[in-house]
């Protein structure tokens, strides 16, 4: 019998370590052909991008812009002139001695110039002297920011963490902060009849967008398309308030175009992928660990490496195979941003399924696709509505009346209609008993007879049964008092 037993645990022993061998086998088979998989992918991009991918080479191909011609540096120079309490709406507490500082009173101010106020009725008295204040107490600061009126590109500094993925990105969140005080002051220009001064206020406000430069982050690019939207919306609530020169609209209309002409979307991917890059590249390294990425992922983590980490890196697999998804994903997101915008909301959807299929590691530090394409179509969409309110506008104040079709406008006003990006075809053009209204179907692609909200932040509005676009309205409409 213990011969017997001898024999049985033997053979157990003999059967463990024969399945251990098969596994690491196994294990070591795959590591080699996620290695050669990688290798793979990475000589193909050495031979498609000759001049550099990574961040490094990205950083060394970016537009050189002299200080006195860069739009970040004085949009930098004017920051150190804002009041710290300006706009008032960006405090948490006010004065109770002084009734314009009220704190539910400028709730309210914030709330009127955030919500779906019409674009043709002028703001309540009290409501306005409370924005022409603020924009009188700004005076110094957008005063010195005034002179990006005439400096078409940025380049400010950037400070690259290690591993990347915690860069900040002060320059996105100054350029958006003076794009919306811009418009602020282009609203009360326009209530003020100054149309002059408004539209130039706009045009200050697109070149906030422009101070972001080449970037390389995705959320710097599609910033500068959110931030030409937000000019966009402006445009709607100026012609409601007048009529705007003619010469001033074709100047705004052609920074519109222009700031389209630029590929955003194909910098933000490059930079995308070579952030990627830098962060697998930060943890083969150790210049970065798990726990910071589960952090900067929303994961959790702590300073220090925990068991939860540990079974962290236990999930996410081989960090060749990690790496050669992620660079396999963001290549394709680059070919995605070379693609017309018509074409890229429906490859960014196959492109999300293909990211549910990766391992969890890459999961949590892909952008969302979806979320992405959705932004960036909406965005494109506002600005092309905004490119043909311009057009539509400069045409009825030169002919009299509203051309029955957009293809009117072509070739003088404009070099071709603008298309839908949701739905591939010319933007839709209706009059109305009002004026008229330029709109896309929208992201359920389903044309809804120009059911638009003309609220600020519609732009991210994924509603049913909701069209998205800008609405001009006939002069004897404008300028209405609710």
């Amino acid at each position: 019998m213990p011969m017997v037993k001898l024999r049985w645990f033997h053979g157990v022993v003999l059967l463990a370590l024969l399945l251990a061998a098969s596994v690491a086998t196994w294990t070591l088979y795959e590591r080699y052909r996620n290695w050669q998989a990688l290798h793979a992918i990475l000589s193909e991009l050495e031979q498609s991008e000759p001049t550099g991918w990574r961040l490094a080479d990205l950083e060394r191909q970016r537009r050189e812009v002299p200080d006195d011609q860069n739009s970040a540096l004085t949009l930098i120079r004017a920051e150190r002139l804002r009041l710290k309490d300006w706009p008032l709406w960006f405090r948490q507490s006010v004065d109770p001695e002084d009734p314009d500082r009220d704190l539910a009173f400028v709730r309210k101010v914030e709330e009127t110039l955030e919500r779906d106020w019409p674009p043709n009725v002028r703001y309540p008295v009290d409501v306005f002297r409370v924005l022409r204040n603020e924009v009188c107490r700004g005076h110094a600061c957008l005063e010195e920011a005034r002179s990006i009126r005439t400096q078409s590109w940025g380049r400010g500094p950037i400070r690259y963490a290690s591993g990347g993925l915690a860069t900040p990105i002060p320059n996105v969140d100054r350029a958006n902060s003076f794009c919306t005080w811009f418009l602020y002051e282009a609203q009360v220009r326009a209530e003020e009849g100054d149309f002059p001064a408004a539209l130039a206020s706009c045009e200050c406000a697109i070149q906030c967008g422009r101070s972001l430069g080449d970037e390389p982050f995705l959320i710097s690019q599609l910033n500068r398309l959110r931030i030409s939207a937000s000019t966009a919306l402006a445009l709607e609530r100026i012609l409601g308030m007048g009529e705007p020169a003619v010469h001033d609209l074709a100047e705004l209309q052609r920074m519109f175009e222009e700031e389209l002409a630029d590929k955003q979307m194909l910098i933000g991917a490059r930079g995308e992928r070579a952030m990627v890059e830098e962060l697998m590249l930060g943890l083969d390294k150790g210049d970065i660990n798990l726990s910071q990425v589960r952090r900067m992922t929303g994961q959790g983590g702590s300073a220090t490496f925990e068991v939860a980490d540990f079974n962290y890196w236990l999930l996410s697999g081989d960090p060749n195979l990690n790496r050669a998804w992620l660079l396999r994903l963001s290549n394709r997101l680059v070919e995605i941003a070379e693609l017309p915008i018509e074409e890229q909301l429906p490859a960014s959807e196959a492109l999300a399924e293909e990211t549910e299929q990766a391992p969890r590691f890459v999961k949590d530090v892909s952008i969302s696709h979806r979320r992405r394409s959705r932004s960036l179509a909406r965005n494109i969409t506002v600005i092309r509505c905004g490119i043909a309110a311009c057009a539509l506008e400069r045409y009825r104040q030169e002919r009299g009346d509203w051309p029955e079709r957009l293809e009117v406008l072509v070739p003088d006003y404009l070099a071709n209609v603008p298309l839908d990006p949701m739905s591939g075809r010319p933007l839709a053009y209706v009059r109305t008993g009002d004026g008229v209204l330029i709109y896309s179907v929208g992201l359920d692609r389903c044309d809804d007879g120009g059911k638009v909200n003309s609220t600020r932040n519609y732009v991210m509005n994924e509603s049913k049964g909701q069209d998205c676009g800008l609405r001009i309205f006939s002069v004897h409409l404008r300028r209405q008092v609710k």
